[in-house]
């Protein structure tokens, strides 16, 4: 699921129903509504024998291409099946080689209903990962058009260029790539840092509640993120990061607080992630230059 988008990454589902199974409504992911497509989701989670899933980033996605990412996505699927399948049934017919006895099934996603309850699943899980996105680019649209190239998608990218969940080998994209010197024209420096550093939390499983929050005209909250029951969040107030922690339930939990408020963060340490450990109560800072080293991975253009 998700070879068209311009970002995000690629899912694959692979699904053993019971040949019994009781699930009513299966059919083409795409020709459900949100609403049926949930209920019929949480159906198949429940009455499934096994499900799979695979999931390919979008810097797989650029470095192998995207068809080579769905394959190796397919590929994971399988093999996290609890349970080994006799044989496998793909919908399409330009499918990997694979260990097992298969068949690719043209639209298979209208006719197989374990295809369709795979087509599901992956379709929920990478819709929910784009809403996740959509928090930290908000001025993008993900939770809408799902990184699809729509008109308000296309606006977006005119307007703010390519973002890190942007697949920077797809046309139009390869030509929104932000350059450093366009992100301090634009004064965007601290709103890429912002997505940056949010991101980096994502990755590190938080939830991220809120991006560029201002309370008042002396506090600007920029990232509130959520993890084992902990709110964290980290703010300038007078030029003094200072990271913010509620509803601790753990003393052993580790947070992550963000700092981003400078006029250019390549300069200052101080524009660098402070990681906070609670156990110990250490600060220590995590500089810029790893940050830099990251952009390898980014559509951002160190000009």
């Amino acid at each position: 699921m998700g070879r068209g988008p311009l970002a995000g990454p690629v899912v694959a589902s692979a699904v053993i129903l019971p040949q019994d199974h009781d699930i009513i409504g299966l059919n083409d992911s795409k020709k459900l509504s949100p609403k049926k497509r949930l209920v019929l989701y949480n159906e198949i989670m429940d009455k499934s024998t096994s499900i799979g899933l695979g999931l390919e980033s979008i810097y797989t996605i650029d470095k192998v291409n995207i068809r080579n990412a769905t394959f190796i996505a397919m590929k994971k699927a399988i093999q996290n099946l609890d349970i080994k399948p006799d044989r496998l049934l793909i919908d399409g017919v330009d499918v990997p080689k694979l260990n097992l006895p298969y068949e690719g099934v043209v639209k298979g996603d209208t006719k197989i209903e374990s295809i369709m309850a795979a087509s599901i699943i992956a379709k929920v899980v990478r819709d929910r990962i784009m809403i996740d996105y959509s928090v930290i680019y908000p001025e993008y649209g993900f939770e809408k058009h799902k990184g699809y190239g729509t008109k308000m998608h296309m606006e977006a990218l005119r307007k703010n260029m390519a973002t890190p969940i942007h697949r920077k080998s797809f046309n139009p994209v390869s030509k929104y790539l932000p350059t450093f010197k366009w992100l301090r024209k634009n004064n965007k420096l601290r709103w890429m840092a912002q997505k940056l550093s949010a991101m980096y939390l994502l990755e590190d499983g938080y939830s991220i509640d809120s991006i560029a929050v201002m309370l008042d005209n002396n506090l600007l909250v920029d990232i509130i993120g959520l993890k084992n029951r902990l709110k964290i969040s980290s703010f300038w107030l007078k030029g003094i990061p200072s990271p913010v922690f509620d509803n601790s339930t753990s003393s052993a939990a580790t947070a992550m607080a963000i700092s981003t408020g400078v006029s250019d963060p390549m300069s200052s340490p101080k524009g660098a992630l402070i990681r906070v450990s609670l156990s110990g109560s250490i600060l220590s800072f995590i500089s810029w230059i790893k940050v830099a080293l990251i952009l390898r991975r980014l559509p951002i253009i160190p000009m």
